[in-house]
């Protein structure tokens, strides 16, 4: 995903939410021959998703791994198993995650539109469905340099529809703390276009203020701790990443705050003290 303030590591957070399986919500309904073969589209689609952001290939295809490639395995996938529309419906919301890493909205929007939210069965996909024309205009849009008065209504639609996915997910970590995060995001850079000072410290501060409600004591007492109390990279727990990706956001705060003197001051004392260091 590009991300407002272009830094250099801001795909980890959409690459994460890629990577979660869809392989457990077949059991029910696949044998493992087709349980297999999704696998196997899951594995290479993540490769090619990735490849949006930073060119990487596929390693066990020994060539890179396109989207033009990909998403024709799901349409040959889903022509072949007819009759199994949650497996067709899970594969096509991947396949529009998949268009948008590349910048093929048309394609994303198009894609989007041929799931029925009934045909969908973990909290991944149907919040990833419901969230589609957030989704779209977010990806469209995100590193503009300037937004139109169409994309800043957008923006505050994305705001209150992410805030209710992110009430709504309590119970779905991973899922919630992406779109939690890319609210996050979204606060940010309508902060970064608004046309006052005041402004700008209303929109940084309530874009921290409802992050912040995804985050308990531990987290922020890691926070608050610094960079040294991060484990290896084997261990991350959805926690860490959680708390990894959170200082991507409020380097960027702090750095917004900084530059156009806005003395924003968020409600969780770890993230105010961070973004006024």
């Amino acid at each position: 995903m590009k991300i407002p303030f272009r830094t250099s590591r801001g795909f980890c957070s959409f690459s994460t939410i890629l990577m979660l399986p869809l392989i457990a919500a077949l059991s029910a309904t696949s044998g493992c021959a087709t349980r297999k073969q999704v696998a196997d589209i899951v594995a290479h689609s993540n490769a090619a998703m990735l490849g949006g952001h930073v060119g990487l290939p596929d390693p066990r295809a020994g060539a890179p791994a396109t989207w033009q490639t990909e998403t024709a395995r799901i349409d040959n996938f889903i022509a072949a198993h007819p009759g199994q529309p949650a497996i067709a419906a899970a594969l096509r919301v991947r396949q529009a995650l998949l268009f948008l890493s590349h910048g093929q909205f048309s394609l994303a929007k198009g894609t989007f539109n041929e799931v029925a939210e009934s045909d969908l069965h973990t909290d991944r996909d149907k919040a990833l469905k419901r969230c589609q024309q957030t989704l779209l205009w977010w990806f469209a849009n995100s590193t503009n340099d300037t937004w139109s008065v169409r994309d800043q209504a957008a923006s505050r639609e994305a705001l209150d529809a992410l805030r209710l996915e992110q009430e709504r997910l309590a119970s779905s970590p991973e899922i919630r703390d992406y779109l939690a995060e890319m609210r996050a995001w979204i606060g940010l850079a309508t902060a970064r276009q608004a046309t006052s000072p005041e402004l700008a410290r209303r929109a940084l501060e309530d874009a921290l203020n409802v992050y912040g409600e995804t985050f308990g004591v531990d987290d922020f007492a890691a926070l608050a701790a610094g960079t040294e109390t991060l484990p290896a990279a084997a261990s991350f727990s959805a926690d860490i990443r959680r708390q990894i990706r959170a200082r991507e956001v409020l380097n960027a705060a702090r750095a917004l705050n900084s530059r156009e003197n806005l003395s924003a001051h968020p409600r969780a004392d770890a993230f105010d003290q961070w973004i006024n260091r």
